[in-house]
């Protein structure tokens, strides 16, 4: 009986040594992915108009798309940074930056029955005061 005792103690030991090993194993393995990925996770796909610029901000697969009266003008694939999709109880955002253009964005698709998002973009490579410095738009589904 002692020995069966003795052997059900080394056991339990072992397995929590080795289940230690494993989580101390698994704290050390960087899972996110890179920051030059995108994932659109919640956010919508598909195209919207900004009427203001003549520009189209196109959402898919793994790349967002920028065109200007129907030419490709930037792909910001592996190019951001501080990507960012969260669904929260008013919509789902969606938000990154680009050292490349030196603009932070940022989509919101608000729960309602449209299609409008609202799109915000503000300047890194301007002054405070610059009346550029902040833009706003709500963009329409084409």
């Amino acid at each position: 009986m002692k020995k069966l005792v003795l052997a059900f103690v080394l056991v339990a030991a072992v397995m929590g040594t080795a289940a230690a090993q494993s989580e101390e194993s698994m704290e050390s393995v960087d899972l996110t992915p890179a920051a030059s990925q995108i994932n659109l996770g919640n956010f919508p796909i598909g195209s919207w108009l900004d009427t203001k610029w003549n520009a189209t901000w196109t959402f898919e697969g793994n790349d967002i798309k920028l065109y200007q009266g129907g030419t490709l003008i930037y792909s910001f694939n592996g190019k951001i940074k501080d990507f960012k999709v969260s669904a929260a109880a008013d919509g789902v955002t969606l938000s990154f930056s680009c050292d490349e253009t030196g603009r932070s964005y940022k989509f919101f698709k608000d729960l309602s029955l449209t299609t409008d998002i609202d799109m915000t973009i503000d300047r890194n490579d301007v002054p405070a005061a610059d009346p550029n410095k902040h833009y706003e738009v709500r963009m329409k589904r084409r």
